[in-house]
């Protein structure tokens, strides 16, 4: 067990910047790291997350590894009788971004946060604390997400409106399909790829609710943390 932690953040592949300037935004000390260059995160590394992963004492780790091989969406692509020896390369690789994902699970940090989708992990490997979707904190998009923890309570939301809470559920206009590696997929009209990113209002319900927790693992003066909203 670590000692004295530096109280350093990583955000494991995302170029988005949607965690991880939210952390930044609360005054902690983040970084995030992805094989693609940096989209709007302020703080990152373009590289393999090995470079920095095994480097520094992290004190919390968030992940987003890639989902590719282990979303629900492709899953019949192991199927060997239906597809011979293309599914023994896609089990493949379906194992190699099983260990990916559990390389982060089972790091020796006070504070984990893995996203990924319904698919093998959740369903054969290891179950999630949670299942949330961004249409739980008010965006219009539905895609069912799963949560795994460490250290962290589950992110909390309100289905329905009630004496002690409003709800903060909206009926979603958009169903996105799992099989990208992050959170809603859209169409770049001017490059015509198909892309993922994060829903920047679930990303900043959950840091809102996350970063208080922290703080006080960390001794964070609370006084610097911006005041939470309602």
């Amino acid at each position: 067990m670590h000692n004295n932690y530096n109280k350093k953040i990583l955000v494991a592949c995302e170029y988005t910047g949607a965690f991880t300037n939210e952390l930044l935004s609360y005054g902690f000390d983040v970084v995030s790291c992805d094989l693609l260059d940096s989209e709007g995160s302020k703080s990152h590394y373009k590289g393999d997350v090995d470079d920095l992963l095994y480097s520094e004492d992290w004190f919390a780790v968030f992940a987003f590894p890639p989902c590719d091989f282990l979303s629900k969406a492709g899953l019949h692509f192991c199927d060997i009788k239906r597809h011979g020896l293309k599914a023994w390369d896609r089990i493949k690789k379906r194992n190699d971004a099983v260990d990916f994902f559990l390389k982060f699970w089972f790091l020796d940090v006070p504070f984990i946060f893995i996203e990924n989708p319904i698919g093998h992990i959740s369903a054969n490997i290891l179950k999630p604390n949670q299942i949330i979707s961004p249409h739980y904190f008010g965006d219009i998009y539905r895609k069912d997400t799963c949560v795994w923890l460490k250290g962290f309570k589950n992110i909390e939301y309100s289905k329905v409106q009630n004496l002690f809470s409003d709800s903060t559920l909206l009926s979603p206009l958009v169903e996105v399909f799992p099989g990208t590696n992050r959170n809603y997929t859209w169409v770049d009209k001017k490059t015509k790829k198909q892309r993922s990113v994060m829903s920047k209002i679930m990303a900043k319900e959950i840091i809102r609710q996350l970063a208080p927790q922290l703080a006080l693992k960390s001794s964070f003066p609370l006084m610097d943390l911006p005041k939470l909203s309602d």
